[in-house]
C-alpha cells in the first residue's frame, strides 16, 4: 500500500498539469448562466502556433485601441488607428488635416527603438508592419514636434 501511494504521488507530480501563476489579484464569478475564473496581473503565458493560427494560453487578446496620452492642446484633433491587433497594415486616420501643420508619426518598439517615422500628408495613412516581429509596438503622433496622441499596437503573425 505504501508503494502504491508513493507511485501515485510520483505519477501526479510528473504527469499532472495545472495552471499556476503569480498574479496581483483574481477570483471567481458565477451566475445561473455559468461561471468564470479570472486573474489580473499575469506576467507570463505559453503560446503555441501552427499553420492554422496561434493560441496564447492564459492571456486575453485585446481588440481595442487604447490611447496612452492626449495633450489637452490637441484634444479637438480626431486621430484614429485601425485595425488592432494587426498582421499586415495599420491605418492612421486624421479627422481634419487642415486644422494642423507638421503632422508626423513615429513607430517604436517596447524598448523605445525607432522602427519608422514619416510625415502625415493625407487624412488616411497606411503603415506597413508586415516585416515586424510578433510583439507590442507604440505609434506616437506629433503636431509640430509636440506629442499629440500615442497608441499601443499589437502585431500578430
Amino acid at each position: 500500500m505504501k508503494h502504491q501511494i508513493m507511485f501515485l504521488g510520483v505519477f501526479i507530480s510528473l504527469f499532472g498539469t495545472a495552471q499556476q501563476n503569480t498574479v496581483a489579484t483574481g477570483g471567481n464569478a458565477s451566475s445561473a448562466g455559468g461561471s468564470v475564473s479570472y486573474s489580473i496581473g499575469q506576467i507570463d503565458y505559453e503560446s503555441s502556433s501552427n499553420a492554422n493560427g496561434t493560441v496564447s494560453q492564459g492571456v486575453q487578446q485585446p481588440f481595442e485601441i487604447y490611447p496612452l496620452a492626449v495633450d489637452e492642446l490637441f484634444s479637438s484633433l480626431e486621430i484614429n488607428l485601425f485595425p488592432n491587433p494587426t498582421s499586415d497594415y495599420i491605418h492612421l486616420s486624421i479627422g481634419d488635416l487642415s486644422k494642423t501643420e507638421n503632422l508626423s508619426y513615429q513607430l517604436t518598439d517596447a524598448s523605445g527603438r525607432l522602427i519608422q517615422s514619416a510625415l502625415i500628408t493625407e487624412n488616411s495613412t497606411q503603415i506597413d508592419v508586415q516585416g515586424l516581429s510578433t510583439a507590442s509596438y507604440f505609434l506616437n503622433v506629433f503636431v509640430a514636434d509636440k506629442p499629440a496622441k500615442s497608441f499601443t499596437i499589437i502585431k500578430n503573425h
